[in-house]
Formats: structure tokens, sequence, C-alpha cells
């Protein structure tokens, strides 16, 4: 499994100088498309329909098997796949373990209660000094990230945009859990000591 959409989105960065006058009025799209997408747009000009792009701008699921090949999803559909994939990993978790372990993007040490965050909309729910665990952000959500006591990331880079905002705001903050999502439940408490990369449930 591979997060096809964060590797595009990089992609899409680099190219952009390039082709800034061209792209204009598709910068916003093609930050949601795939690698795939995105060299197709390149070579043909075609984009998915706009609805697909909207409903990725939500939530959306990729999924890239040992072959290759790559899948996406997006609306109600992605939710469904996501939950598939969680109760295929769960099965294959030891959840009584009560220590996850990450690598440290901004250090520093916070106690509090967890907010899961696996579908954008739920950023908004976020309440002040609630330990955020997602998978990634994105900057639309900065003013509801910032309210957090510490950041929790399934995802492993530390040029991401959870972890940019996680040194810009000094919230401490570990990613590259790759369970924290699935293992984490909102409401339960947990102490996060990033400089050693851990979060410990209570």
């Amino acid at each position: 499994m591979l997060d096809i959409l964060t590797k595009a989105r990089e992609y899409n960065e680099d190219i952009y100088p390039v082709f800034e006058q061209w792209l204009a009025k598709q910068r916003e799209p093609i930050s949601f498309l795939t690698m795939q997408e995105t060299r197709k747009f390149i070579e043909s000009g075609d984009l998915p329909p706009a609805v697909e792009i909207e409903q990725r701008k939500v939530i959306a699921f990729v999924y890239r098997n040992e072959g290759g090949h790559s899948y996406i999803s997006s609306g109600e559909q992605a939710r469904r796949d996501a939950k598939k994939l969680e109760k295929i990993a769960g099965s294959n978790l030891n959840t009584t373990h009560k220590v996850i372990k990450g690598v440290t993007v901004n250090r520093g040490t916070y106690t509090g209660k967890v907010r899961v965050v696996k579908d954008f909309r739920e950023f908004k729910k976020i309440k002040p000094g609630e330990v955020v665990v997602t998978t990634t952000t994105r900057p639309d959500y900065n003013q509801y990230i910032m309210k957090a006591g510490a950041i929790v990331g399934d995802e492993r880079s530390l040029m991401s945009h959870t972890a940019i905002v996680a040194r810009e705001f000094k919230i401490p903050c570990i990613v590259g859990t790759k369970v924290a999502t699935q293992v984490l439940k909102d409401g339960d408490m947990v102490k996060v000591d990033a400089g050693k990369g851990e979060v410990t449930k209570l």
C-alpha cells in the first residue's frame, strides 16, 4: 500500500513553476490527481470529472497492490474501502500493546484525549488541547490543527504538511506510526513523548 496522492502532490509541486502560466486555472484540481492522472493531463489536458475532484477534496482512498496497479476511490465508496482495510489490518494488529512507536518530528511531551481524524470534514470537530491522530493533513485545516496539544500521524514523511505545521506551531508531533488511527479511538487518554517517538495509551 502506498500513499499515491501524497507523492502525486509532491510531484505536482515540482512541475508548477515550469507550467505556471498553463496551469494557472488548473492548480487546485491537479493537487488531487494521482501521478498517472497528472501525466495524462499534461499529455492530453484530460481531467477526471469535476464531481470526482470535489469528492476527493473531502476523502479519498488509494491502494496499490504488489503488482504496482493502483486503485482510487472517493466519497462514500472511499469510506467503505477504508473500513474494509481497517478490518483486515485490525485483525493483524495486537491492540493490547499500549505503546505505539513512530518518528519524531517536533520534540515535546503532552498528555490528553485523542481525536481521530480520518475524514477531512472531521477536522472541524477538533477541540483545543486534544491529541489529533490522523493519516494526513492539508493547509486548508491549519486553523483547526493549531488547536492540537499534540499530533500523531500514520504516514512517515518529515516534509509532509503534518510535520511542517507541527514545527511551525511548536506542537509535539510523531509521524510514521502506520497504525495509530486504527488502534486509538476518540476519547482515549494518551501520553505523547515526541522525543522518544512514542505514544502511550493510559
